[in-house]
């Protein structure tokens, strides 16, 4: 059936919700859809009801199928999403419910098998459970331990241990194979053949428990030392055995990056060390693989201190600690590299679109991580090993350099290495750039001077009619065209740049006469992506597609309170993610253009 009615939950308290039990029942009904027997969580949730049919307490339509199937000897199984009469809030409850046959019997009797879910309750409890997960990675993540886990249908055996609340894979493959490589490795290859048979007895056995003292030269965990093991069948999966390898006494040599020393106290992520220490390992020992080394930097957290004070910045940290955590630790480590800048070796990431999602997500999740009290936007600079170098402190370099494009350009963006396009990398490359950007700044600002001052002195005619001034701002603003239309958007006044077509007058932007809500309200409008203009207004967008233009700065000036002058300057084929001060700058120019012309048209 279509569900269109849900139980609201906003009345009742989330966390004693999420503590409650979820109603995950089962239920063995006899022919007639009376019960025969159920789970506990059933008789609670349907309360009294529990005496009627099944079938009585949920819509007829379905009921009806239910009884067909029954009916046909239930040879498919039979799945539907319903409501359900329950005692918890004295009406109908969204549920998922599943109808197959059994095995079971009363009295000769077949009986037939309904699993039920409360949708509402399901979804919070998943959420908890999520939490509850990521807690207890934490936990695992602390203790020095590695934990194992073994398959007897498919004699699959895997091992890991928890580093930064995710699952580094130390073995993960065939048991007996597992098994001859280990003793085949060691030094004493009798001592360790007698402790891999106990071992093998006690997994394939499925022994309910079992302690085992186990002594490595080189094996288990790639380090020497004692080890004690300790397992059995899990109480939540009969079919697999679990446990822990627990040191006894600690290795000398274990690798810093796994010790309690080299977490960051405050975030609980890798410190500097030791995640330094993690990726020249993983260089080492990755020669062909894909990786990205990234670092990144939160945007004006100085500012967020000073303004809200520094227990909201440690909020801050945490957040973007998590954050990252959740999206990039399943594709490798997290650090945190002092203050307010983290750093990840990210491999399982096999191209640039692949990471540029991930990146993508990251931003959008802390953006609105504090609703309207900041906009929280990071930096992020890339390198991508083995393209961009086989070294560390190349790859670093390489990717601290697209952090400082990325701050230059405007902050809020991520800037992936590319040497055609970013420059060759050297030491003094750093402090080349830091003088062109400041260079390249003064430019577009003292052209921004010259032009008004030329406008104010020769009329709006001396920009209209004068294309090098309109070359040079192309150039130097790295634009493909500038448009600026006049008479409440139905007239073009200027066009200059390779356009693919020239409209009519009357054949853009306000041909019916109307306007977009934004250009009631704002002076200018950024467009990074042209797709954002189709939700703002279809005739622009249409335009926008047919003359090519990737993104673009319009600004508008007004007359009476209605647009009347449109100052655009656009980028072709491309999306662009403009700087706030390119924002600026243009801003304040076209308003000024658009002002004069209004002038002029008056």
């Amino acid at each position: 059936m279509k569900i269109d009615r849900y139980h609201n939950s906003s009345d009742t308290d989330d966390k004693s919700r999420i503590n409650t039990p979820m109603y995950n029942c089962v239920l063995y009904v006899r022919g007639d859809f009376t019960v025969s027997s159920a789970t506990e969580d059933y008789y609670e949730f349907v309360g009294e009801n529990s005496v009627l049919p099944f079938t009585e307490l949920i819509d007829s339509e379905d009921a009806d199928i239910l009884k067909d199937s029954i009916s046909n000897g239930c040879r498919e199984e039979v799945e539907l999403y319903t409501r359900l009469v329950n005692h918890l809030d004295e009406g109908w409850r969204n549920v998922y419910i599943k109808l197959e046959s059994s095995d079971r019997t009363e009295e000769g009797k077949k009986l037939y098998r309904i699993d039920l879910i409360d949708i509402i309750d399901a979804g919070k409890r998943i959420t908890y459970l999520n939490n509850a997960a990521q807690k207890y990675r934490f936990y695992m993540s602390i203790k020095d331990e590695y934990y194992f886990e073994y398959y007897p249908e498919s004699n699959h055996y895997t091992v890991y241990k928890y580093i930064n609340g995710k699952a580094i894979t130390v073995y993960n493959g065939d048991f007996d194979e597992y098994s001859e490589k280990i003793i085949a490795e060691a030094k004493d290859t009798d001592r360790m053949a007698e402790q891999m048979n106990q071992f093998t007895r006690y997994l394939k056995g499925r022994n309910t428990s079992f302690e085992m003292k186990w002594k490595s030269s080189g094996s288990m965990e790639g380090s020497e030392g004692n080890y004690l093991l300790r397992g059995g069948i899990s109480i939540y999966n009969p079919d697999i055995v679990t446990g822990v390898i627990s040191s006894e006494g600690k290795s000398d040599d274990m690798a810093y990056y796994l010790t309690a020393a080299g977490k960051d106290s405050f975030t609980g992520l890798l410190n500097k060390k030791a995640a330094t220490e993690y990726s020249v390992e993983k260089i080492a020992d990755s020669p062909t693989d894909i990786m990205w080394m990234v670092i990144i930097d939160i945007d004006d957290f100085k500012s967020i201190n000073d303004n809200f004070g520094h227990a909201f910045g440690d909020t801050v940290i945490r957040m973007v600690a998590d954050t990252l955590q959740k999206h990039i630790g399943k594709h490798g480590i997290i650090g945190r590299f002092g203050g307010d800048e983290f750093y990840a070796l990210m491999h399982d990431v096999p191209g640039r679109e692949e990471l540029k999602l991930i990146l993508k997500v990251i931003s959008k999740d802390l953006m609105y991580a504090f609703d309207d009290k900041i906009k929280l936007t990071i930096s992020v600079g890339v390198s991508q090993y083995p393209k961009d170098g086989t070294r560390f402190d190349i790859l670093f370099g390489k990717a601290d350099k697209s952090l400082y494009i990325a701050k230059e350009k405007g902050k809020n963006r991520h800037i992936i290495y590319d040497e055609k396009i970013h420059g060759e990398y050297s030491e003094d490359s750093i402090k080349y750039q830091t003088v062109s950007y400041m260079v390249s700044r003064e430019k577009r600002r003292g052209m921004l001077v010259r032009c008004i001052s030329d406008i104010q002195e020769h009329g709006i005619e001396r920009f209209l009619g004068n294309p090098n001034l309109q070359q040079g701002l192309l150039d130097l603003f790295d634009l493909d065209g500038i448009t600026i239309y006049g008479d409440y958007g139905r007239r073009v006044i200027l066009r200059f740049g390779d356009y693919s077509r020239k409209p009519e007058d009357r054949s853009v932007i306000a041909a019916d006469g109307t306007y977009p809500e934004q250009y009631e309200h704002e002076t200018v409008l950024t467009i990074s992506n042209i797709n954002r203009l189709k939700s703002i207004s279809e005739k622009a967008y249409e335009s926008a597609i047919e003359q090519e233009i990737g993104a673009s700065v319009r600004c508008v000036v007004k007359n009476s309170d209605k647009p009347f002058v449109f100052v655009d300057f656009d980028v072709f084929n491309t999306n662009r993610k403009w700087s706030d001060a390119d924002v600026d700058i243009l801003t304040i120019l076209g308003c000024t253009l658009g002002e004069l012309l209004k002038l002029r048209e008056s």
